[in-house]
């Protein structure tokens, strides 16, 4: 569930204000920004919280599983390699 910011934070390298909704992004932490690509690591069962504002090869590894997933940014949509 998004929360509302309380306070200006930055969040995923992104700035909210107060007032702006913040995404979840459940257990999913993102560990290197290069650019705009985001590379995560979390756990399986959250990955429809993946967030979609990131670009195009952007990373997500599994840590209970070993998947890694690419984000494809003209279908908005997160794909599991290998």
């Amino acid at each position: 569930m998004a929360r509302i910011a309380e306070n200006s934070v930055i969040l995923d390298g992104i700035m909210y204000k107060p007032g702006q909704e913040i995404p979840d992004l459940g257990n999913w932490t993102c560990v290197k920004i290069e650019g705009g690509r985001h590379f995560y690591e979390g756990v399986s069962k959250e990955l429809e919280l993946l967030p979609t504002y990131v670009e195009h090869g952007s990373r997500a590894v599994c840590l209970d599983t070993s998947e890694i997933y690419t984000f494809h940014a003209k279908l908005k949509k997160w794909f599991k390699l290998g």
